[in-house]
């Protein structure tokens, strides 16, 4: 009866070999949670207004790249789309707006994301894989009155449980705060910085024929259509030495006054900075910003906003003062 046992617990250690080995593997894949502990997310204060932290709080959420749903002043909400991000082997990890198809998945490996971001709080279950292909993340703002020059911000991230396309949950994490501090950062930087202020008009000489070039939605980049435009305006500038001009950049109304006014910035730079790589002397082209104070077409369908995302080069007395943005 005993050697019966035995062999049968024999063959019962010799099953169990290959799964514990299984869990081993899987065990690899948590970052030990540091001696200090988890960290913790507190609202953070600002002592300024609720309008001042508001548009600053609105602003950095612009910023990060990740596709707002809504934003509501008087309730102080933020909300951001659910995203699921993806890591293409030997690429960089992006959010998408829609969970990943299985081809795309069997592509992806967030692993090395998932241990910057963040620390396991539980382990996979033994019949998951070892490598979490994609994850969803959640995100919002609360914005809230701590006092009538004081105002509380927190920013609410969560990392989904992560999926396999096929099994499903994998496990469950706790961010490591570097959204979260990050984003706070912003908005301190923000709420301590001087405010653009559109400058103004300068005199402007209707001689020469110079076109405008336009942006994509939150970006300062030079595409591709803008290049053959900016050639041009870079031969009228070498035909006419004398020619001195203004870069006036704009941005739609999406996003607070103050980020536009610098996003538009960014914009006019950016063509000026493409002039100067063609040949032409920096001292003949002065980068200003309109933000969204002026718009060249007041409605709100995407065709609309491209009209307003762009780059207006205008020809000017080299005399005339000037007020350059701080």
């Amino acid at each position: 009866m005993e050697n019966r046992i035995y062999r049968t617990n024999y063959k019962f250690l010799i099953l169990l070999l290959p799964l514990m080995f299984f869990v081993s593997c899987v065990a690899e894949v948590p970052v030990n949670v540091p001696e200090d502990g988890y960290w913790k997310n507190h609202a953070v204060k600002y002592n300024k207004n609720y309008d001042k932290v508001w548009n600053a709080a609105d602003q950095a959420a612009n910023e990060m790249g990740w596709k707002i749903k809504y934003s509501d002043k008087p309730t102080g909400k933020i909300q951001f789309e659910h995203a699921w991000v993806i890591d293409p082997l030997f690429g960089k990890a992006q959010r998408t707006y829609s969970r990943p198809g299985e081809r795309t998945a069997n592509e992806s490996n967030v692993t090395s994301y998932l241990h910057k971001i963040s620390y396991w709080t539980k382990l996979t279950p033994t019949e998951a894989p070892p490598h979490p292909l994609f994850t969803k993340e959640k995100l919002h703002v609360d914005v809230s009155r701590a006092g009538e020059n004081s105002t509380k911000v927190k920013a609410n991230y969560t990392v989904i449980p992560f999926f396999d396309y096929k099994i499903g949950q994998l496990g469950t994490v706790r961010s490591r705060g570097m959204l979260e501090e990050a984003y706070y950062a912003r908005v301190n930087e923000i709420l301590n910085s001087e405010v653009i202020i559109p400058p103004q008009p300068v005199e402007i000489i209707d001689v020469y024929e110079l076109t405008d070039v336009f942006f994509d939605f939150d970006q300062s980049y030079i595409r591709q259509d803008a290049m053959p435009v900016l050639q041009q305006n870079a031969q009228t500038m070498k035909e006419n030495p004398e020619l001195t001009i203004v870069i006036n950049g704009y941005a739609d109304i999406r996003g607070s006054n103050d980020y536009n006014l610098r996003l538009a910035k960014r914009r006019a730079e950016a063509a000026r900075s493409y002039l100067v790589q063609l040949g032409i002397n920096p001292k003949r082209i002065i980068a200003l910003t309109k933000g969204e104070t002026s718009q060249f077409a007041p409605g709100s369908t995407e065709s609309e906003y491209q009209l307003n995302r762009r780059a207006r080069f205008l020809p000017v007395d080299p005399e005339a003062p000037v007020i350059y943005p701080q």
